[in-house]
């Protein structure tokens, strides 16, 4: 793994609570998304069920002092500040540094959620129990790549294939990451991370999972902040090519969801 244990990070709190499940979440300005987004969890999720990490990628707006404001007055959350934006990838591999190391962590479980992603009643539940019928890994997103490793369909059917499913929701055993280890750094700062973790997942055996009726609520993607749509052109093409110098020789997945069960009101 990457030595990020050096970043110029601030941390605000640790939480002493143990979850189940380390959720890891990025906010970089947009109050007011990560204000909803923190009712939602807090309101929607149990509390023995998770131990919310918050890394902050260097925000300018006044999000850096709701969220020391929030973490007194809520448990269950460690609250990191970063003194620039390290990035998206960078960013989700701190969280996973700090949930498996300094916060020496007993949970068996972690999950990425983008800061747009609203939770819904029984959410974490119902996405842990499509795991737990046979998977390694699951999320909430699957997409196709054609031969020329671009993402061309989203998919919208549980029964056709899919090659990755993406990052924002995604939740795995611990098992997974320790590993094949976390998102590789050379598609910093965003783009084509979550495929390529999917393809050494895959290729290491585990068992990679869609949840087609994920109990989420995604807006227009936000995790980038506001960027010029010229600049995240610029970064998709840098990180594409960097993703097909990789996996060249590669056959990519093609997988199904295996699983079909049928979940009711009792998740």
């Amino acid at each position: 793994m990457e030595d990020i244990s050096k970043c110029q990070s601030n941390i605000i709190k640790t939480s002493k609570n143990t979850g189940l499940i380390d959720v890891i979440v990025l906010t970089c300005n947009g109050l007011n998304i990560t204000k909803k987004f923190l009712e939602l969890f807090y309101k929607n999720t149990k509390k023995e069920l998770f131990h919310l990490i918050v890394i902050d990628n260097g925000s300018k707006d006044e999000t850096p002092d709701f969220l020391k404001d929030f973490s007194k007055n809520n448990e269950f959350i460690s609250v990191i500040l970063n003194s620039a934006n390290l990035g998206v990838i960078r960013g989700r591999n701190l969280g996973y540094y700090l949930s498996s190391i300094l916060l020496n962590k007993k949970s068996k479980y972690l999950m990425f959620l983008d800061n747009d992603q609203y939770i819904q009643p029984r959410c974490l539940e119902h996405h842990l129990s499509v795991l737990n019928e046979g998977y390694d890994l699951v999320g909430v997103e699957a997409w196709q790549l054609n031969n020329r490793f671009m993402p061309v369909k989203k998919i919208e059917n549980i029964k056709e294939h899919f090659t990755y499913v993406g990052c924002g929701g995604m939740l795995m055993k611990k098992e997974v990451p320790e590993k094949v280890g976390m998102f590789d750094i050379i598609f910093n700062p965003a783009y084509f991370e979550d495929p390529d973790f999917n393809i050494k997942s895959y290729q290491a055996g585990f068992k990679i999972g869609w949840n087609i009726s994920a109990k989420l609520v995604h807006l227009p993607h936000q995790t980038l902040g506001k960027i010029s749509q010229q600049e995240k052109i610029k970064q998709f093409t840098s990180s594409l090519n960097k993703f097909r110098d990789k996996w060249k020789n590669t056959k990519l997945p093609i997988m199904y969801q295996k699983y079909l069960k049928q979940f009711g009101n009792n998740i």
